[in-house]
Order: structure tokens, then sequence, then C-alpha cells
């Protein structure tokens, strides 16, 4: 079954200059709508199975940090939105009443 972006996952090691890659079976893609739902999976492993995660190395780390500083210009555009802290990301996202 040709899914998704050839089947895989690729992972990027900016750090390190490593690519890895990830075989998808049939039955992920059947599961998460034909590869669409990748991200879901992603974000039920970020709930329930997080040591499945590895950490991010130091050049990705710095680009997730520039979603901080965007997210401090958003919040000076738009003073009245809700602001979840991430200094406990899956508690707080919890709070908002995400399952």
């Amino acid at each position: 079954m040709a899914l998704g972006y050839w089947n895989k996952i690729l992972g990027v090691d900016l750090t390190n200059r490593e690519i890895t890659e990830e075989e998808i079976d049939d039955d992920t893609y059947r599961l998460f709508v034909g590869g669409a739902g990748i991200g879901a999976k992603i974000l039920w492993l970020l709930f329930n199975e997080p040591e499945r995660i590895p950490e991010p190395d130091t050049a990705t780390q710095y680009i997730f940090d520039q979603g901080h500083l965007v997210g401090e210009l958003a919040k000076r555009l738009f003073p009245d939105g809700v602001d979840i802290p991430t200094d406990d990301f899956i508690g707080n996202t919890r709070a908002t009443g995400a399952k």
C-alpha cells in the first residue's frame, strides 16, 4: 500500500547531521487515516508513552525555541488570548479539557 510519504517517517538530527527512517506498516496507515493522522499518533505517545519520544538535539531545540519567541509576539498582538504555560505542558493542556 503506497500511502504517506513512501511509507516512512523521516527523523532529522541537525546537530549530528544524521537522518533516520522508520518504516510504517499498512496497519498503522489504516489506523491513522492514510498517514494524515501520524501527528495524532505522536501526540498520543506524548501523553501515554513519552519515553518513546527522543529528546531533541541542540539544533532542533533551537528551532523549537523560536516558537517561544513567536508566542511572546502573539501575546502582544492578542492580549486577550488564552496563555497555556509551558512549564507543565501536558498538565496545562489537560486543564483546558484536552484528553
